[in-house]
């Protein structure tokens, strides 16, 4: 016979048969794991956990959790910025990119574009425009070391000359 031991079954213990204080069991898959398999005060265990995060982002089902809420609540953070206020400045570009005035081509594992990433001030964080991937890391890299254009001018001039050679 088995002896009768303690076992974690979500944040209650409890006694049962075969098995240990260091385990828990999982109140969605009913498996018995390791404690470590659990995070802190959850009755799920990380991977029935991690498998309900991702379905619920996926069918937006949780607006603070989807990509959606995610995304809104990182241009507040970083740019004080509402989604309402994205939206404005979405249409005042023709949901377009200010510079290259292309959609965005970048897709998430989806298919579906990314949106366009707000372009803004490195000193300031003030909001200038949305840009597409492409053009936002060019701004980037320019506005971090505007001595680049000439050097990425005369690379490109120098690979077209030995072709031409």
């Amino acid at each position: 016979m088995m002896p009768i031991t303690e076992v974690m079954r979500g944040s209650k213990t409890g006694l049962c048969y075969g098995s240990t204080v260091d385990q828990k069991t999982c109140y969605e898959c009913d498996e018995t794991k390791a404690a470590d398999q659990f995070t802190k005060n959850r009755r799920l265990c990380k991977a029935c956990l991690s498998a309900r995060n991702r379905d619920d982002y996926a069918a937006g089902v949780n607006a603070a959790r989807s990509y959606e809420g995610v995304y809104a609540r990182s241009i507040q953070r970083l740019y004080g910025m509402t989604m309402d206020d994205y939206d404005r400045m979405l249409r005042a570009q023709a949901y377009r990119c200010k510079v290259c005035r292309r959609p965005e081509t970048k897709l998430r594992k989806n298919g579906e574009p990314y949106r366009l990433c707000v372009d803004h001030d490195h000193v300031t964080k003030r909001p200038r425009g949305l840009l597409c991937h492409r053009c936002n890391v060019i701004v980037w890299a320019l506005e971090e070391n505007h001595t680049l254009v000439p050097a990425i001018f005369a690379y490109v001039e120098q690979f077209r000359e030995s072709l031409a050679a």
